[in-house]
């Protein structure tokens, strides 16, 4: 089976080796208050997992390859410098949970109306003037 939960929170991590993806049946995985400032390309191959804290990192951009984590359920990504919401989330069809709290965005994608799976969104303390129409379209 292998290792489905992996805690590393409260340590220095700056970065993640790129084998983190041959970790294929890790379903739970805590990075949060860690020094990361960008995850390796192959993390999308995350395949199994459901569960992401990245909270209070150095994060200023997700990896295209984040698209491919079609089973992740909850991402925290609360305290990191994103400036920018990162689109490729709304291509992860089971997001239910987006903590995006903190993260300096100054406006929301048409796109996020597609993201028909959430139920919780946090988005504040951030720098938000308008919604965008879409986020009406996140209804059950």
């Amino acid at each position: 089976v292998g290792l489905r939960k992996l805690s590393l929170t409260c340590n220095r991590l700056s970065s993640l080796p790129a084998d983190v993806s041959r970790l294929s049946g890790l379903e739970d995985l805590e990075l949060q208050s860690n020094r990361l400032t960008s995850l390796p390309d192959s993390f999308g191959d995350l395949a199994a997992l459901r569960v992401l804290d990245l909270m209070d990192n150095k994060l200023a951009a997700l990896p295209a390859s984040f698209g491919r984590m079609v089973s992740l359920s909850r991402l925290h990504l609360m305290y990191n410098p994103l400036g920018v919401f990162p689109e490729v989330l709304c291509d992860l069809p089971r997001l239910s949970d987006l903590n995006l709290g903190a993260a300096g965005l100054r406006t929301l994608p048409q796109s996020l109306g597609r993201m028909v799976a959430l139920e919780r969104l946090n988005l504040a303390e951030n720098c938000l003037s308008e919604l965008p129409e879409a986020i009406c379209n996140l209804v059950a």
